[in-house]
């Protein structure tokens, strides 16, 4: 029988969410508006949901170096949370206005029985390089039967694609253990302690674990072929937010498209590197590493500009199904708006 230990936290994930959306809708939300004015320039500050300095928010990094926020008139006061779960929850509360992923928001809104209206209107990562790095004794996917793999929290992305890959990959998902450890250094961490046997790591920090001794059983994107696609670090907003604040959230999509714009130009790999190495604290030969995987033509992991990609959205819907998160089949289109990013788009 499969170890229940993610299956129990799906549920007190789901509760917790449900039990924030009673309390905000009965006491009203702190902070309801499309973000505080500013009496400087007339500019406007958003409370944005940051990850782990990770190439997740790759895009956000060359947006605020490049100075696009401040061309469009944005002031971007950053939340840092490890996980888009955690980032749903800020955003039930009202305590910001842009999330992060997919996965949280969809279970959020089906929990609620739709009393959450989280949507994404936008893709960024949507082929994440994903690597499997496991302990030594570990060499290939098989040998993972009857060993623990670290995950996130019940129901975050990386959980929602590890699970996923694994059913892909033809493996006995009754004869694996999924333990939710928390974001990628507490997964890492788990390896190193002894604690788990596996997990899945994003670049740098599958470097890092390559560099510890944690040897890579292989990259996602190689092993789960070209349809393997999954919108992993998508732009939530609250549905009655965005409608009210189009204007304020056309001009954020519009600077994250200059960035992905500015990423997709060969011409500036060298400067796109260097602002992840900044962001993230990596050396350069690294950050170029990451590049040349990522961006340069190995993966084309990110878009290459602002919008929904719906195969990917839809590959995030299929595996919340697949691993259980789900009871029914469910269409991207109705947790997905790409109006905004296309007023985005055409504005830019």
């Amino acid at each position: 029988m499969r170890s229940l230990t993610t299956r129990r936290g799906r549920g007190i994930a789901g509760a917790t969410l449900v039990a924030l959306v009673l309390a905000t809708s009965a006491c009203g939300s702190d902070d309801e508006g499309g973000g505080t004015a500013s009496g400087d320039g007339g500019t406007t500050t958003l409370k944005v949901a940051a990850g782990a300095k990770l190439l997740t928010d790759w895009d956000d990094y060359v947006a605020d170096a490049k100075g696009y926020y401040t061309e469009h008139g944005l002031t971007i006061d950053r939340v840092t949370t490890q996980t888009a779960s955690a980032a749903a929850q800020l955003q039930v509360t009202g305590e910001i206005q842009i999330g992060r992923g997919l996965p949280p928001a969809v279970q959020a809104d089906v929990n609620s029985n739709g009393a959450v209206h989280q949507i994404s209107v936008a893709d960024t990562l949507i082929r994440p390089p994903f690597t499997v790095n496991a302990a030594a004794e570990i060499t290939s996917y098989e040998d993972l039967v009857g060993k623990t793999v670290a995950v996130s929290t019940p129901t975050d992305s990386t959980t929602v694609v590890t699970d996923l890959a694994l059913q892909q990959l033809g493996l006995p998902l009754d004869q694996i253990e999924l333990n939710p450890v928390g974001g990628s250094a507490d997964r890492l961490a788990g390896l190193q302690q002894g604690a788990v046997q596996a997990t899945a790591l994003l670049p740098p920090l599958n470097f890092q674990a390559e560099a510890a001794g944690f040897h890579r059983l292989g990259y996602l994107p190689d092993d789960l072929g070209d349809d393997f696609q999954f919108a992993f670090n998508s732009v939530i907003v609250d549905r009655d937010w965005a409608e009210d604040n189009k204007d304020v959230l056309v001009s954020y999509l519009a600077a994250r498209n200059d960035a992905l714009k500015f990423m997709a130009d060969p011409a500036n790999a060298e400067e796109v590197a260097s602002i992840l190495a900044e962001a993230t604290g990596i050396e350069q030969d690294v950050a170029t590493q990451v590049y040349d995987l990522t961006i340069g033509g190995q993966y084309s992991a990110f878009n290459t500009e602002i919008g929904i990609d719906t195969a990917a959205a839809q590959g995030v819907l299929d595996g919340l199904q697949a691993g259980g998160f789900l009871k029914q089949h469910e269409d991207a289109a109705d947790y997905t708006d790409d109006s905004y990013a296309k007023a985005a788009r055409d504005g830019s």
